[in-house]
């Protein structure tokens, strides 16, 4: 894999000749085809293809007649496509309506003021794979992004959103005012946006405004004055009807912070967007103020991506402890949350992988108490500050006694008030996919159970496979196995044998209809085992008449000695259920 691939016109292979030669006496691996790639006989595209598909980073060289050449456009098309990081040297004069449209917004090296000085700071820029100094003489840029924007953000590549990114970017191309990307602290909102802004063609630039609670639309008006170049005297007005009037993107991050979402939902609500002008929006919470608003909500990412990033993360700042083979074991327990991820590599300069692993494992201690108030912690204090926020928050802890998500309906059981949900689905801390909610683990090791809620979850779920039994629609409980599970596990936690039983009744055909043949013997075992010293011989003799019919039904294992436990347990239930005790 070589460190650099460098584009250019064959035109310019002379003064190509002389970077590929600086760059590769500083030590850097350099392929450029007219010197490492190509040769009589060599099929040059697929010489290319491998190249592109082989090399860390790209540079393109540019002139005029790079501007115009085709293969120069597909090549660093293909670079920012695969993710990589692409670097710019202006070699000779390109007019703006020349320059390429999607390389206005990426910084360059400016070989024709200082040829040596360019170089210096573009072979830092590769060596410690970051963006050039944008405060360097030799840096430029065609497209402003004004000066907020957080360029350490592109500093690893993007893994595993190419589904949200096109959809952000799909939503800025089509009719909607605002776009919003909303998650979890840390899941990569950010992130996501400073891709976005690398991949728009907004004619005018990109205006980022990062968002804190001291921030004010007015901050945001001056920002954008100040992007378009408008004299320092004019007023909002004029610098909003400006802004409509432009092909510009205003990117609000970090907006969960903002004290005042009414102040500038009123000025983007009435923003001209006819001229291309968008906003797309980073937030923990929606905004309800905004009209028009598209939502693209970011979760954890694949397991299969999260162990990327995480490598990506240790390649790019390597730990004092080695990951030693344990990245799949890392991102799992880190619950492929990019944030938590980034804590773990941090504890990596001081604990062992084994120690690192045991805090991901409990997320107990110091250590584990600074990632959740980062990426949870925020979101509920700032959810306490909303009206009526204190009473989401203990609907929010009644409804942590689900497992695997839930129905309305079983929130209308849980919840004194139904509409907590609203809040909470507000600020992410309860998601909604096609009707069924969920909570997000990180929230849940944020927040305490209510453990009244208990009986009422236990009541429902009783009710609810009683309600399918009678349909006989054991496919649709299927999605309640792990509610099933939990209400189960409390009854026999406070030994209320006789309410685990029922709840086994209730699904004694549910479990084989599954193919959960081992569970039906679990449940039903586990509550005759507690019942040895129950004085109710009537619950007695219906759980020995259960183990009865289970053995005489049980697929599993050798079928004679299924029918000897089952006559056994038919003898232990007639011990029970007598003449006597039953005339």
């Amino acid at each position: 894999m070589c460190d650099i691939f460098i584009s250019h016109a064959t035109k310019n292979d002379d003064d190509v000749t002389r970077i590929h030669n600086t760059l590769q006496a500083a030590g850097l691996d350099v392929w450029v085809d007219h010197i490492d790639g190509i040769g009589p006989g060599d099929r040059w595209p697929q010489q290319i293809q491998v190249a592109l598909n082989d090399c860390t980073a790209g540079l393109v060289v540019l002139s005029p007649d790079a501007a115009e050449s085709p293969e120069v456009e597909a090549e660093y098309r293909r670079i920012l496509q695969l993710g990589k990081r692409l670097y710019i040297a202006l070699l000779r004069d390109v007019p703006l309506a020349d320059f390429p449209f999607r390389l206005t917004t990426i910084q360059y090296v400016d070989l024709r003021k200082d040829y040596d000085a360019a170089m210096a700071q573009l072979i830092a820029a590769i060596k410690n794979e970051r963006g050039l100094d944008p405060t360097a003489a030799v840096v430029g840029q065609i497209r402003r992004v004004s000066s907020g924007f957080p360029r350490s953000q592109l500093d690893l590549p993007l893994i595993g959103r190419d589904d949200e990114l096109a959809a952000v970017l799909a939503s800025l191309r089509g009719d909607n005012r605002v776009t919003t990307v909303t998650g979890l602290g840390g899941v990569g909102k950010t992130r996501l946006a400073a891709e976005v802004v690398q991949r728009v063609e907004n004619a005018a630039g990109v205006v980022w405004h990062t968002i804190q609670d001291y921030t004010t639309v007015t901050n945001l008006t001056d920002t954008i004055r100040d992007h378009l170049q408008l004299a320092p005297t004019t007023d909002a007005d004029a610098v909003w009807h400006t802004a409509g009037q432009r092909d510009v993107l205003i990117v609000l991050d970090n907006a969960e912070e903002c004290r005042s979402p009414a102040a500038y939902a009123e000025r983007i609500n009435r923003l001209d967007t006819s001229n291309g002008c968008r906003v797309l929006m980073t937030s923990r919470a929606q905004w309800r103020e905004f009209s028009g608003a598209k939502v693209v909500r970011l979760s954890a990412p694949l397991p299969e991506r999260a162990v990327e990033i995480l490598r990506a993360m240790v390649a790019y700042e390597p730990p004092t402890f080695s990951l030693d083979g344990h990245d799949d074991d890392v991102a799992r327990e880190a619950r492929y949350h990019p944030r938590l991820m980034r804590y773990a590599v941090r504890w990596l300069n001081t604990y062992p992988v084994e120690y690192v692993r045991e805090i991901l494992q409990s997320l107990k201690g110091a250590d584990a108490e600074e990632a959740l108030t980062d990426m949870v912690g925020r979101t509920i204090e700032r959810v306490k500050e909303q009206a009526d926020g204190e009473n989401a928050l203990n609907g929010l802890r009644r409804l942590a006694v689900c497992r695997g998500g839930f129905t309305f309906d079983a929130a209308r059981a849980l919840l004194d008030d139904p509409r907590q949900l609203a809040l909470l689905q507000q600020w992410g801390l309860v998601n909604n996919e096609g009707g069924r909610f969920d909570i997000d683990d990180m929230v849940l090791h944020e927040v305490s159970i209510d453990e009244t809620a208990r009986r009422p979850h236990y009541d429902y779920y009783l009710a609810l496979a009683d309600e399918h039994h009678r349909k006989q629609d054991y496919l649709g409980l299927d999605i309640e196995s792990a509610n099933l599970e939990a209400a189960f596990e409390w009854a026999m936690r406070v030994e209320d044998y006789e309410a685990a039983y029922w709840l086994y009744a209730s699904c004694r055909h549910f479990f084989p209809n599954r193919g959960r043949f081992e569970q039906r013997m679990n449940w039903l075992m586990r509550v005759s085992q507690a019942l040895e010293n129950h004085e109710d011989e009537s619950l007695k003799a219906n759980v020995q008449n259960d183990i009865g019919i289970l053995y005489g039904e049980h697929p599993l294992g050798d079928r004679a000695d299924n029918l000897r436990r089952a006559i056994a347990a038919y003898r232990e239930a007639l011990r029970f259920y007598t003449a006597e005790t039953a005339p």
